[in-house]
């Protein structure tokens, strides 16, 4: 257990204090005694409300280097993806994914963040169009008036 959720540095650690023979709880408890608060916070990332998918996973995977999570990195950034986003909706699709792998909830993200790119543009478009048939209504009207 304690190979999933440590990394080498902090079983090299346990080895040479010869804690290593203690129960995976107590090993886990001296990690994050010996650790501090840093490690809580170093890995609390979320995505902020404008920033894009990319720069968020790019984020996300340079903080899992400096955490050496050796052959978890993959899952540990798929969860951190998971818990880290904003959209609700996105976030349950990903939860519902029972094979989900770090290649797929990038693919799911990504097609999230395009699709609302898409919808807002949509929007803008949809607004525009509005004020445009808005303003020749007018000018139509105005014109009617004057004919009269």
């Amino acid at each position: 257990m304690e190979r999933e959720l440590m990394p080498p540095r902090a079983l090299i650690y346990l080895k040479a204090t010869g804690k290593d023979k203690q129960d995976d709880e107590t090993k886990i408890a001296i990690f994050f005694t010996v650790s501090g608060e840093d490690v809580f916070e170093t890995f609390d990332l979320t995505v902020e409300p404008e920033e894009s998918f990319d720069h968020f996973l790019m984020e996300v995977k340079k903080q899992a280097k400096l955490c050496e999570f050796s052959d978890q990195e993959d899952r540990i950034i798929r969860d951190r993806l998971v818990i880290g986003t904003n959209d609700t909706a996105l976030q349950e699709r990903l939860l519902r994914e029972s094979d989900l792998t770090l290649t797929k909830a990038v693919n799911q993200c990504r097609g999230a963040e395009a699709g609302k790119t898409q919808v807002k543009r949509l929007q803008e478009r949809n607004v525009e169009v509005h004020e445009f048939q808005k303003a020749k209504g007018k000018q139509g009207n105005q014109e009617k008036k004057a004919n009269r």
